[in-house]
Order: structure tokens, then C-alpha cells, then sequence
């Protein structure tokens, strides 16, 4: 069986409810989106963010930031500054949530912030395990999930790793999983919802939902969204206006019952739409039942 087939066997064609521009004082700098988060409603009460939806990271800035979803924009105001990993190099590439806590990546050497609802800020590192390939600054820690009571940090770029930690004590015994059977070609977010995977391939443009990290699943696929000439709305273009389908835009990532939330990166340069507006973008696509 070859790979044209096996693609097309195990791709679905998602559907796009709807396109939010981000705006917001934040804006008006170079913004690379790089996580979002959907937030639950004991979240908003423990961290005082009642009225708003997102929390948001860029991998240029220090900060969380908290997000109002609107009719067809989402507002962005700044949160909490997470301030400076311990190894000085930074990059926020991912964030999720246990429901208790906040965490945030780093991608050059896989630190890991956790927010307090207290406002206390716990910065967690580990020592990449013998033999396994290390982190670079452009190929490294670029997605972060919980799962069952765990902390999934994920390899950006073949091999495509994922490293295993128990949540709460951070224990250096690192368990290495890896997607030796896989067609993905990058995973740049991660999700675990309702004991099911969903990865983030920005180059395949797909979200992989499989309930073995370590097995292929389906890919819903996006790409009609991002690549085809008849919708341009969200191709990049370079400083010249040249279209740069090559570089590959979708960072992050967040799942609900009804949607796949995909934030798309725009390099600082722009994500250009219908009316000629540059922004990063989030897209927000209905899952099937």
C-alpha cells in the first residue's frame, strides 16, 4: 500500500466555521503567535480571568497574555510576564492546563513554567536522556500537553520524540516515546483530550487524532485553508509580498467537544487576508461528531 493511498484513507477535510484576527495593543509590535488555550471555567475563577476565553503566548515576548473572543476578532491584552528561563535562552512555543495549574514551554532546552493560581512561578528543567538527539534553538521543544496526570514534551522535528515526566514532582526519570510508524512530518502542538491525541503538523498541514501517541490516526486536514489559490486568505508573504507557501504557519493548537482552535504563526511579517489585513490569525474549524 502505498503513501498516496494511505493518506488519502485516513484524511478528513475539515470545515472552517469561522477566522479571527488578533488585535489588541500587543498587536502593534511583531507578534508570533506560538500557543493558545482555551479556558475553563474553574480556570477563569482561580486565576481571576472571568470574561475572557484564550490565553495566548508568542515566542518573541516574556508574557502570557489574556484573549476575548468576538464576532470575527479576538481582543489581546497582556496577563502575566513569565519572565526569563533558567538557561537564559527563550523561545514560548506551547501552553496548557491540568485544571490545577498553567504551564508554559520553552523551546531551546525544554524548560517548563508553572503558573500558581497564587502568582507564584516555578520554572522546571530536566537533562535530555543519553543517546537521544538534543534540542537546537530552531528544532526543539515545541509542544506541550497533559495527560494522566503527565507532562508530553514534544520533539518539533524528527525523530519525532516525545519525553514522558510525572506532573507534579517533575522526576528526572524521563520516559522517551517515539512515532517510528508515523507520516507526520512535524508535530508543532499538542492535546489530550477524553483519553484521544491530537498533534498540531504545520507541514502537513493536519491535526493527527489518534488514541496511541505511538500509532498513526486520522488527519483532518486543513490544507485547503492555507495552500489553495481560490481562498488566499491565509498564504504568508514575505517583505517583497511574495507568496511563501514554504513557510509553514500553524503553531498552535487547542481542541473543544465541537472545534479545532489552530492559531496560525505569521513570522512577524503577516498573514495576508481577503481585505488585505496583517495579522496571525486563529482558525476555528467544527470537528466531525
Amino acid at each position: 500500500m502505498n503513501l498516496f493511498f494511505l493518506s488519502f484513507l485516513f484524511t478528513l477535510t475539515l470545515s472552517l466555521e469561522r477566522a479571527f484576527v488578533l488585535e489588541g495593543e500587543p498587536l502593534k509590535k511583531r507578534f508570533d503567535l506560538s500557543g493558545l488555550l482555551l479556558l475553563t471555567d474553574k480556570i477563569k475563577k482561580d486565576f481571576e480571568l472571568e470574561g475572557y476565553d484564550l490565553l495566548l503566548i508568542d515566542d518573541k515576548t516574556y508574557w502570557v497574555y489574556k484573549a476575548k473572543v468576538l464576532d470575527s476578532s479576538i481582543r489581546v491584552e497582556k496577563w502575566k510576564k513569565v519572565g526569563k528561563p533558567p538557561s537564559g535562552r527563550h523561545d514560548f512555543e506551547d501552553i496548557d492546563s491540568d485544571g490545577e495549574f498553567i504551564y508554559v514551554l520553552n523551546e531551546p532546552d525544554g524548560a517548563v513554567a508553572r503558573l500558581e493560581p497564587n502568582g507564584k512561578i516555578q520554572w522546571a528543567t530536566w537533562k535530555m536522556p543519553d543517546g537521544i538527539p538534543k534540542f537546537t534553538d530552531w528544532f526543539g521543544a515545541e509542544a506541550l500537553a497533559v495527560a494522566n496526570g503527565q507532562l508530553w514534551i514534544f520533539r518539533e522535528m524528527p525523530p519525532l520524540d516525545a519525553f514522558v515526566f510525572d506532573r507534579k514532582s517533575f522526576s528526572t526519570s524521563v520516559v522517551v516515546k517515539r512515532r517510528t510508524r508515523s507520516f507526520s512530518k512535524s508535530q508543532t502542538a499538542a492535546r489530550f483530550r477524553n483519553q484521544t491525541w491530537f498533534l498540531l503538523d504545520r507541514d502537513a498541514r493536519c491535526i493527527w487524532e489518534t488514541s496511541n501517541y505511538e500509532e498513526e490516526g486520522t488527519c483532518h486536514s486543513f490544507s485547503d485553508w492555507v495552500d489553495k489559490d481560490e481562498h488566499y486568505r491565509f498564504q504568508v508573504r514575505d517583505g517583497q509580498n511574495r507568496l511563501r507557501p514554504e513557510w509553514s504557519t500553524a503553531e498552535a493548537l487547542d481542541v473543544d467537544a465541537h472545534y479545532f482552535w489552530v492559531g496560525l504563526d505569521n513570522n512577524g511579517l503577516g498573514l495576508y487576508r481577503d481585505r488585505g489585513m496583517k495579522s496571525p490569525v486563529i482558525l476555528k474549524f467544527k470537528r466531525r461528531p
